[in-house]
């Protein structure tokens, strides 16, 4: 779900600012280590956002950066979740398809 809303809050394209102090820890980094391409998505999402390279030398940075994108993506996330005449995960996974279909055309047309 976090992963999901941060590649949500950065299609929006600015994190949302938060209080790391208000915060808490609901799962650890286990998951990153589990799926490596997940770091690479992150550190590749810092690098466009930062427009800085350097920025792969600041893990503790980079995960504050995705962070804030899924703060930003989390009410986008949870409206998908809960607004469709479906239980909640056919609902998401609707909306994904929609989504993902106006990417797709809208590449297409550039």
């Amino acid at each position: 779900m976090w992963f999901l809303a941060a590649c949500l809050g950065a299609q929006e394209g600015m994190p949302a600012a938060y209080d790391a102090k208000d915060t808490y820890k609901i799962i650890d980094a286990t998951i990153l280590s589990s799926d490596p391409w997940r770091i690479d998505a992150l550190v590749l999402l810092a690098i466009g956002h930062t427009n800085n390279v350097e920025i792969v030398n600041q893990p503790r940075e980079v995960l504050a950066l995705a962070s804030g994108f899924a703060v930003a993506g989390m009410d986008k996330l949870l409206k998908m979740i809960k607004e469709g005449d479906s239980d909640p995960i056919w609902n998401l996974s609707d909306e994904l398809d929609r989504l993902l279909k106006k990417m797709h055309s809208s590449e297409k047309k550039v």
